[in-house]
């Protein structure tokens, strides 16, 4: 069975989990903005997979989340890479897939690489050595 996959503007659940859509890179700075369930943060992410732009409107767990991890100066989320999860939950529209940031996943993607540092090591002898 072939599964459709409508296209849209927005990422959410049912269209992220449909297409695959496991990772994605802040583009700009998210505001807050009036929707059916109250005042969301939304902003643009360039999404894996798919390689599309799409608007992400964050609910507040997924707020909360970034704000921790990011400061809550959305300038600051500007490049940060999001990991992914589709939780099929109770909303006031039904049962549906709801897009949860993975906060482990997300830290890892976010790390400063480690550079290649001259180490100082300790011979058998007591004298060191830089290499």
């Amino acid at each position: 069975m072939v599964e459709a996959i409508i296209e849209s503007d927005y990422l959410n659940g049912e269209y992220g989990k449909a297409a695959g859509i496991t990772e994605g890179v802040i583009l700009n700075e998210f505001v807050l903005k009036d929707t059916d369930y109250g005042k969301k943060y939304a902003g643009n992410v360039q999404c894996n997979v798919v390689n599309k732009t799409k608007e992400f409107e964050m609910n507040n767990t997924n707020a909360k989340l970034c704000i921790k991890l990011f400061t809550s100066e959305t300038k600051n989320w500007i490049g940060k890479k999001l990991s992914f999860n589709y939780v099929n939950q109770k909303t006031p529209g039904g049962f549906k897939d709801v897009i949860y940031i993975d906060e482990n996943r997300t830290i890892s993607l976010n790390a400063t690489p480690v550079t290649n540092q001259a180490q100082t090591q300790t011979q058998p002898s007591g004298t060191t050595s830089t290499s």
